[in-house]
């Protein structure tokens, strides 16, 4: 029973924080040197160098932080459906960095980076929906979500994916399919996964 009980708390702990914004870029891409290059690049239209300049704003990355630049020049970037800056202004939005706080926008945005197959705005709205933060709250769209990141090798995705199956949340009840997909986490060394594996096999 006590097992059991510890077991069921585990799973319903699953599926992590939201995150706001990643750095992407290759460490090499930020240095003063090339500070100047990204500005011309990005000032002649060039996308990728409109989102690096984002992060390079938004971390404060050789130069000093400033959300309204970044969120500028992510704008910029999102417009032309860069996966990468149309999370990263979600990012913003979702912590009223740059721009007042707005969950609306920050949704509209993570789920352009979604349909593009950005996995950690798949993750995102999938914690949305299971938490009914922002959004109503849907066992199903949040299944929806961690299973098209799980798809990709996200091992929170695949933990939580495992946890729905097991507590059938979202879908029927399938041990086998929970196990599965615990199991694909815990091969990439996710210490919930592997805690969960150990209890479910016994």
């Amino acid at each position: 029973m006590k097992k059991r009980i510890i077991l069921l708390g585990l799973l319903l702990s699953v599926g992590g924080q939201i995150v706001y914004s990643q750095v992407r870029k290759t460490p090499s891409i930020f240095s003063q040197k090339k500070l100047y290059e990204l500005k011309q690049a990005a000032d002649q239209g060039d996308t990728e160098a409109e989102a690096a300049l984002g992060e390079a704003f938004d971390f404060g990355k050789i130069t000093p932080q400033d959300y309204q630049k970044a969120f500028f020049w992510y704008q910029k970037a999102a417009d032309q459906a860069v996966a990468e800056a149309q999370y990263n202004l979600g990012g913003l939005y979702y912590k009223g960095a740059g721009r007042p706080k707005d969950g609306e926008k920050a949704v509209y945005w993570y789920r352009k980076a979604a349909d593009q197959g950005y996995i950690d705005a798949q993750r995102n709205l999938a914690l949305l929906y299971a938490k009914g933060e922002l959004v109503p709250q849907s066992d199903e769209q949040a299944v929806y979500w961690y299973q098209k990141a799980a798809d990709q090798g996200n091992a929170e995705a695949q933990r939580a994916l495992g946890s729905a199956y097991a507590l059938g949340k979202g879908m029927p009840r399938n041990k086998e399919k929970a196990l599965f997909w615990i199991g694909k986490a815990a091969d990439q060394g996710d210490a919930e996964a592997q805690k969960l594996l150990a209890m479910l096999v016994r």
